[in-house]
């Protein structure tokens, strides 16, 4: 039979990701990396765009981020809806004209109360940056499933 490792692979340098349950949600095989692969933790508290390392990882809500540190992640795991894009980094502003998912981009964000928001484009980030309590307040039962072009390209 094949043997399951790689050949000078490590098991102690790849830990398995850690998994924060909400609710039984689907998994998704590839996951949905959150953010591009950048440091969700880094971001929110520093504003600074790091990338994380595909070794620390953590899934919520279907989406796995990716981490600069294993703190970083702790910190992360501590409080995810805090660092997690809202609304599954759909645009708030197309969630709310349409009650479509789109996904927003990490290049059109925008903080609002402290949580970050991504928008599909710089217009919808200035209509929401307008009247962002209009667009933030929906809070719609979104499933990573159920989001158009949910490969955050």
């Amino acid at each position: 039979s094949d043997s399951e490792s790689t050949p000078g692979a490590d098991s102690s340098d790849s830990p398995t990701p850690v998994v924060v349950n909400e609710a039984a949600e689907p998994s998704i095989d590839p996951p949905l990396i959150g953010l591009e692969g950048f440091c969700p933790v880094l971001l929110h508290d520093k504003r600074l765009w790091t990338a994380g390392s595909e070794k620390i990882t953590a899934d919520y809500r279907g989406v796995r981020y990716t981490f600069a540190s294993v703190e970083n992640r702790e910190q992360f795991l501590k409080n995810p809806s805090l660092y997690a894009p809202q609304d599954l980094g759909c645009d708030p502003v197309v969630l709310t004209d349409t009650q479509r998912a789109g996904t927003g981009s990490i290049r059109f964000g925008a903080f609002f109360d402290d949580h970050l928001y991504l928008f599909q484009s710089p217009e919808n980030r200035d209509q929401f940056k307008q009247n962002p309590l209009k667009f933030s307040r929906i809070r719609s039962a979104l499933r990573v499933d159920q989001v158009e072009g949910t490969r955050f390209q």
